[in-house]
């Protein structure tokens, strides 16, 4: 769906792996860094937990049978709460993280600029 309205081209794993893209590298690795130096808007409170919290009500939702495993889904709950109050107990900065980084999600502009993107019921595009 980019493509459509941004002019460039997806990368590939080869475009990215290869030994000869040690440029391409290093610009992509200074996006990503860039990238983790946005502080996140928390106005809505935490991405992170918001989403564990909907996945974790999913479930709860599902019949027992449907829930394979060893854990409950009491435990599993008890292991996300354990996990939150254990990085907030960290006061680390939040930041800014692409869920899905991969060479599809990176385009390659004409004028050789990098953007990354993420296409999902909406796509969030952040050029650099």
């Amino acid at each position: 769906i980019v493509m459509d309205y941004v002019e460039g081209i997806t990368l590939t794993v080869d475009q990215v792996h290869g030994i000869d893209n040690l440029d391409l590298c290093q610009k992509i690795a200074r996006c990503v860094a860039r990238l983790h130096s946005i502080e996140c808007d928390r106005s809505n409170g935490n991405v992170l937990w918001m989403t564990l919290d909907k996945m974790l009500n999913k479930i709860n939702d599902l019949p027992s049978e449907e829930f394979p495993g060893t854990w409950s889904i009491q435990k599993l709950k008890s292991e996300v709460s354990s996990m939150k109050n254990t990085i907030k107990s960290l006061h680390l900065q939040e930041v800014m993280c692409h869920g899905d980084l991969k060479p599809s999600n990176l385009l390659l502009t004409p004028k050789h600029n990098l953007a990354l993107f993420e296409e999902g019921e909406s796509i969030i595009m952040i050029d650099f």
